[in-house]
């Protein structure tokens, strides 16, 4: 096997209303897609699927 070396900045954040931040940290990192782990139907049950 080869060596090699992989590295992988990532933001997590948590915390009640921190998907209001989402656009400023897009745009900090100028991303243009974002990744929502969640374990449940409840992300769209609690409208927070429509609000990100």
């Amino acid at each position: 096997m080869y060596e090699f070396s992989f590295q992988n900045p990532t933001r997590i954040e948590f915390g009640i209303d921190k998907e209001k931040n989402m656009g400023r940290y897009m745009k900090e990192f100028g991303a243009k897609k974002v990744l929502i782990v969640f374990g449940s139907d409840r992300i769209k049950q609690s409208g927070l699927f429509d609000n990100v």
